[in-house]
């Protein structure tokens, strides 16, 4: 027996609550997804990689005019001069238009390579994008959450102060908002209220764009599952967030295998994630999160995936790359083990 019209229009507005399961494990998976793209320049300031080559015929010549986003509109033409503001400049040297047909101007700060495709609300302000001595890297006050559809809030008055090198744990019971702090914590997700900041500079102001700069440049993203392209080789994959951030792959080798070599995965290099082990595979993905010296990692449940012995590996390695490299590590867990692990505990 078929459904009546006014049956069917009576449940299309039927939704399930934010606070569901179902619904709060979809918007997590769409936000790991937005920080997977954080780890390799999250498209806010994406250049070609230097080792690209194009494949059509033309030497050196049609290269330089391929990086400088020519394409074949045909012979440059000379630049000629015009005043500006009282002084002599070449035209069209200091303008040129976006991949959108926005005009985009290249100042003396931002090489042509920094600003194809952007315009200048994608890149942060001066102040922003220094890293300065502060001792807390990263810092929330007054934070308070609700999800779209959520019927109470998930955060209230949060705040906390974070420092380089130390580890803290997130920790609760389900459903406390551990992994939505964290979220917070990365930009991916805007407070009703309250305030985060980064290197003491404060985030509320920022449009998408920005925020999308400030994680690619500031921060890294590791969760329970590695989420490795199949496709890429281990190392591949590790030097990908420095080649999008504009390094020349030359210069990164040494950077990777460095990593490698500490999460004890070098060996695995030129293997595939489906011929690694799973232990292996966060290992590697920790290597990538850290492959940009990050000042902030961000862990969702990393060893939950795995059985006691590789998870005590991965989070010995994970604690000790942090003070090493005076990272602020921050890893939502309900892990007992996890939590004896860490400088400090934050509990929700």
């Amino acid at each position: 027996m078929g459904v009546e019209p006014a049956q069917r229009r009576a449940g299309r507005g039927r939704t399930r609550d934010a606070d569901q399961p179902g619904r709060r494990a979809g918007v997590r998976r769409r936000l790991r997804r937005r920080a997977s793209r954080a780890n390799v320049g999250d498209g806010a300031h994406r250049s070609h990689p230097q080792d690209h080559r194009p494949h059509a015929p033309g030497g050196r010549r049609l290269y330089r005019r391929h990086r400088a986003g020519l394409g074949d509109r045909g012979r440059r033409q000379r630049a000629r001069t015009q005043t500006r503001d009282g002084q002599q400049v070449a035209r069209g040297a200091r303008r040129r238009r976006g991949s959108r047909g926005r005009r985009v101007r290249t100042g003396p700060r931002l090489g042509r390579r920094h600003t194809r495709g952007v315009s200048h609300s994608d890149v942060l302000p001066e102040a922003v994008t220094e890293r300065d001595s502060v001792t807390s890297v990263l810092s929330v006050s007054g934070l308070r959450f609700t999800y779209p559809r959520g019927r109470e809030p998930v955060l209230v008055d949060v705040s906390a102060e974070f420092d380089a090198g130390e580890s803290v744990a997130l920790t609760g019971p389900s459903g406390r908002g551990k992994s939505t702090l964290l979220y917070l914590l990365g930009l991916l997700l805007t407070p009703d209220e309250g305030e985060v900041e980064v290197h003491g500079r404060p985030t509320s102001t920022l449009n998408d764009a920005q925020r999308s700069t400030m994680r690619a440049r500031h921060m890294g993203f590791v969760f329970q599952d590695a989420e490795l392209d199949p496709a890429r080789t281990v190392l591949d994959s590790v030097v990908e967030p420095a080649l999008y951030a504009g390094h020349r792959r030359r210069d990164v080798i040494a950077r990777a295998g460095e990593l490698l070599g500490a999460f004890g995965v070098e060996a695995r290099a030129d293997h595939l994630p489906g011929q690694i082990s799973g232990g292996q595979a966060q290992r590697v993905a920790l290597c990538r999160a850290l492959m940009n010296r990050p000042t902030i990692l961000l862990a969702d449940e990393p060893t939950g995936n795995l059985d006691r012995t590789n998870a005590e590996n991965v989070l010995d390695r994970l604690v000790g790359a942090a003070k090493d490299e005076s990272v602020a590590l921050i890893i939502a867990t309900h892990d007992p083990f996890v939590i004896s692990r860490v400088d400090r505990v934050i509990e929700l």
